[in-house]
């Protein structure tokens, strides 16, 4: 069970958005990065990161979307989240209204389907 930790830099969200793995659903999009460094300290990390834009709506809307979405992937990636890997959740406009089940559910689904990318053997070349 990884630590969390929250991803605060451009350069992460940037090479999340470019190099990462990428699982749409209906309530938000999830992006995945494998971090290969071996300076970092402490391998047992994860880190998530959350986007909310001005499309959603006000500052109440985005603020109740940061709060159920920080609530669902910790909750999530306490049990499912694999070391070492940045999480960014990208937020649709259909969360702010989303049942708290089926947040749970698509929030499994997603993180299941990153995980099964991420832990992958590359191919080899032959």
């Amino acid at each position: 069970m990884p630590l969390l930790h929250t991803v605060k830099s451009h350069r992460i969200f940037s090479q999340a958005r470019y190099s990462g793995i990428f699982y749409s659903t209906k309530f938000f999009v999830l992006q995945a990065l494998k971090f290969d460094n071996p300076k970092l300290d402490d391998r047992s990390v994860s880190y998530i990161g959350l986007t909310v834009s001005k499309k959603i709506g006000n500052a109440v809307k985005r603020n109740r979307v940061k709060r159920r979405l920080r609530v669902a992937s910790k909750q999530i990636l306490a049990s499912n989240g694999v070391e070492m890997v940045a999480y960014i959740f990208i937020a649709k406009s259909a969360i702010v209204c989303a049942p708290w089940s089926d947040l749970i559910e698509q929030t499994i689904d997603a993180v299941s389907f990153v995980n099964r990318k991420i832990m992958r053997p590359a191919p080899t070349a032959s």
